[in-house]
């Protein structure tokens, strides 16, 4: 059935194929391209585009026609290209007779595939498998952003502390206004008449969906808080959280508040560490990173916040 289902959402414009006359296992004469991000694959029409295929130790944007009415499904190389300093997370990866996609969506479902190479003159795949993808999560299409295991923190493990700091001092900076100079938003208040706020469609906002409560945070607001203390409903309680936003790095974090004490809430700090914000919480006054997602100095140095998506 899931076949059957994947095939009926793939069928586009048809496209001719150009067949080469090597193996992709042995890496064809691809056009050198540059910079490259891993991204999950899509569809155009009835090409399956892979933006990162790993094989061996080299990396490759490819794209797949679908040959039509074959059943089951096969897909025929027409492109590829080298890459350069590519991302691999969540690359697709090649092993000389199978092609693994770890993602793609179709419709409201991500979805796993394997495929078989059956030619290679020209190379040409059939559909071996395919599963929808456990615990995935697709709104409108497209997959929810997960943080993949074991990414814990993005700061260094076993710091050396120094001065009661764990990051390099030489890196610390004063940014202009001193502690809640750049004062927080506590317990904001939401309205659905965006024309009346001086919210247009072009604006740039962080979007936060907890259960049925969506909400969205514009950058004009966070460029002159960084910080949004709040509350959201989540498994039937009331839980703090903040927002925090570096105008500087252009970066957003939703951080569950400092649970274990009094005074969940966080505040800016006056401080960058790496020309980013660097938090402070209210409970203890320890410095967090916003990017190494730690505490770097106090009483929560090393501590790694309760993150939510």
């Amino acid at each position: 059935m899931i076949k059957h289902l994947f095939s009926a959402s793939l069928w586009g414009r048809s496209v001719s194929p150009k067949p080469f006359a090597v193996r992709l296992a042995l890496c064809l004469l691809f056009v050198p391209s540059c910079h490259v991000f891993a991204e999950q694959a899509s569809l155009s029409g009835n090409v399956l585009i892979l933006p990162v295929v790993t094989v061996a130790d080299q990396a490759y944007r490819v794209e797949l026609s679908i040959v039509e009415d074959s059943d089951p499904l096969e897909f025929l190389l027409i492109s590829g290209d080298v890459l350069e300093n590519a991302d691999l997370d969540g690359a697709s990866s090649f092993s000389g007779s199978s092609l693994s996609v770890p993602l793609i969506v179709v419709g409201s479902t991500s979805y796993w595939l394997n495929l078989t190479l059956i030619n290679s003159d020209p190379i040409r795949f059939v559909l071996a498998d395919v599963g929808v993808n456990s615990g995935s999560s697709v709104v409108d299409g497209v997959a929810a952003c997960v943080r993949p295991a074991p990414d814990i923190s993005h700061g260094p493990d076993n710091p050396t502390i120094v001065d009661g700091l764990s990051v390099s001092s030489n890196r610390l900076f004063g940014g202009g206004p001193g502690v809640d100079g750049i004062p927080a938003i506590e317990f904001p208040v939401f309205t659905a008449d965006y024309g009346r706020e001086g919210l247009s469609s072009e604006q740039l906002i962080v979007g936060v969906k907890i259960g049925d409560e969506v909400r969205a945070y514009p950058h004009y607001l966070l460029d002159w808080h960084e910080i949004v203390n709040d509350q959201y409903i989540i498994d039937g309680e009331s839980v703090a959280v903040s927002l925090n936003y570096c105008p500087l790095t252009g970066s957003a974090m939703l951080w569950q508040g400092n649970m274990q004490s009094g005074n969940p809430s966080f505040g800016t700090s006056g401080l960058l560490y790496n020309s980013n914000l660097v938090l402070y919480d209210r409970e203890t006054r320890s410095l967090w990173s916003q990017m190494l997602e730690q505490g770097i100095c106090g009483d929560e140095i090393l501590t790694i916040p309760d993150r939510l998506q």
